[in-house]
């Protein structure tokens, strides 16, 4: 597996990943982590700031991942709750036998959240912005060739063979936007924006038809508050306003997993344990995965409330 040149946080997740990056998942969740439709889910996440935007490329704290990543926009490709690797906007992709020349074959009929259909040349826009001022950038340098090879596809050439291209690929710093609106909030994803407040507050509505049905987007609507410190997190999870938090310590996460009526879960192995606390009103798919908020950041359509 090469990972020289990459940014450190994703070199961690290949490293956390193990063989993650090897494994496609044909359908959706497994039949008993399917979750409940209906509801709203709420959640206090750290890492807001006022200068939050939709620009993909400045999506470091979980806050704005959530909402981007794991709400409004969707990847070419993503990591499953079971930790596998499947297609997102890509239904399939090939590789030349050097691993250098690949060929991702777009969804059909997927559309923008104002009603414009996705092609390739969206997606090679919103790749191509990752080529200076964004973590992604050296995966970026790597790509000799980005381009629409038809309406329907992207060929991506690389100056050197790198297997874990589809992998790399699910990074929520790359998510898909508009090419002609990139900055506009409007995704493909799960859930239409209702309301943004930068660095403070989301709520999303769920979209109706989407091709995700019966597999995630089970809450009608989610919303995101942006808190910091960690102990408005916790008096927020305490008093009910949430349902959701992240970023606990060893001794909140003792805490909290003795009460009866919250839990823990840990959603990364590496370098440090990583957990969020959940109320006993939302389910969760069996396995979550180890992936940091590579794999966490998708709770809010793959989580549901009951």
């Amino acid at each position: 597996m090469r990972i020289a040149g990459l940014p450190a946080k994703s070199r961690r997740r290949l490293l956390t990943g193990g063989l993650a990056a090897a494994m496609v998942a044909a359908t959706g969740l497994p039949a008993q982590a399917l979750g409940r439709s209906g509801g709203r889910l709420v959640a206090g996440l750290s890492g807001g700031a006022a200068a939050d935007s939709w620009d993909g490329r400045s999506h470091d704290g979980l806050f704005m991942q959530a909402v981007s990543h794991g709400a409004v926009h969707d990847c070419l490709t993503e990591v499953a709750a079971d930790g596998t690797l499947r297609g997102e906007l890509a239904v399939g992709w090939d590789a030349s036998a050097d691993a250098r020349d690949w060929r991702f074959e777009l969804r059909p009929g997927v559309r923008f959240h104002d009603g414009t259909p996705l092609t390739a040349t969206d997606v090679v826009a919103s790749l191509s912005r990752h080529r200076t001022g964004s973590p992604m950038a050296p995966l970026l340098a790597e790509m000799q060739a980005l381009e629409a090879a038809s309406p329907g596809a992207v060929r991506i050439a690389l100056r050197e063979g790198n297997p874990d291209l589809p992998y790399l690929l699910s990074d929520p710093h790359l998510v898909i936007q508009p090419e002609a609106a990139p900055a506009s909030g409007i995704g493909t994803g799960l859930y239409r924006v209702a309301v943004f407040e930068p660095g403070a507050r989301f709520v999303g509505r769920r979209v109706a038809e989407h091709w995700k049905d019966g597999q995630a987007g089970w809450a009608d609507e989610v919303e995101m508050l942006a808190l910091d410190p960690l102990s408005a997190r916790l008096a927020a999870l305490r008093s009910g306003r949430v349902d959701v938090i992240d970023g606990l310590g060893a001794t909140d996460a003792v805490r909290l997993a003795a009460s009866a009526d919250r839990r823990v879960i840990d959603v990364a192995a590496n370098p440090e344990p990583w957990r969020m606390a959940l109320s006993d009103r939302v389910g969760a798919p069996a396995q979550v995965g180890a992936l940091g908020a590579m794999d966490s950041a998708r709770f809010a359509e793959r989580w549901w409330v009951g």
